[in-house]
């Protein structure tokens, strides 16, 4: 084993180790740990696929590594990417059992970078996204960066929901770094406190059909082709 593979190794399970700690602290259950990388257990060529699909198979992303979660009833998974040792920021993605009538889009807008809600067309559900205390109060802890030694990534975008069908809202959120010394802190509190807010907000609006994400997400067809087709 050549000493860029074992370092490879030890910083992927230092941060497997971490998500599984910070799961934990959250009351959620890790019921599998699957790696989509090319020669992982998981899926192969799923990451070759990514990177073609979404970065023309220029980016810098290496590895990823999928962590199946449960809280109480409900599942979800959060996706982690590596760029060599480097963990990068990852999505978590789960099905709400909630009706909204188009996708909708968090983002930080104007000089102040105010954080709102938005929608293809301006509707009242864009401003219900809006205004509810519940859901303002998860924007505010919601992170928009990810910082690792001298260098940041800020995301142009946290959270999105898009219809599914008439049932169901595909959720995903983009993480920020919330903390750790050599591990990262992806936000497993935040992320379910954002989920209660949208479960307890979101309520009797009319399906107008099933729609795509506003902004591209990293990990979205994965999902949609390797674990809400299948099931969990």
């Amino acid at each position: 084993m050549g000493l860029l593979t074992a370092g490879k190794e030890k910083a992927v399970a230092r941060q497997k180790k971490s998500i599984e700690s910070e799961a934990d602290a959250a009351g959620c259950a890790v019921l599998d740990v699957v790696d989509l990388s090319a020669n992982g257990n998981g899926t192969g060529g799923v990451v070759t696929g990514i990177l073609k699909d979404i970065f023309g198979g220029k980016s810098a992303v290496d590895s990823v590594y999928l962590f199946r979660m449960k809280r109480n009833r409900s599942e979800f998974w959060y996706f982690q990417p590596f760029d060599g040792l480097s963990p990068l920021p990852g999505e978590f993605h789960e099905i709400l059992d909630v009706v909204i009538p188009g996708p909708a889009v968090l983002r930080e807008i104007g000089i102040f970078s105010k954080r709102k809600w938005t929608m293809a067309n301006e509707s009242e559900f864009e401003k219900l996204l809006n205004t509810r205390d519940l859901m303002k109060s998860a924007a505010k802890q919601i992170e928009w960066s990810w910082k690792s030694g001298f260098t940041s990534i800020d995301l142009k975008w946290t959270v999105q929901l898009r219809p599914v069908d008439g049932t169901r809202t595909h959720l995903v959120m983009k993480t920020g770094r919330y903390g750790g010394f050599t591990s990262y802190n992806v936000g497993f509190a935040v992320y379910l406190s954002l989920g209660e807010a949208i479960r307890k907000s979101v309520g009797g609006e009319k399906f107008e059909g099933a729609s795509a994400f506003i902004e591209p997400t990293m990990f979205g067809h994965v999902f949609d082709n390797y674990i809400e087709t299948k099931g969990s």
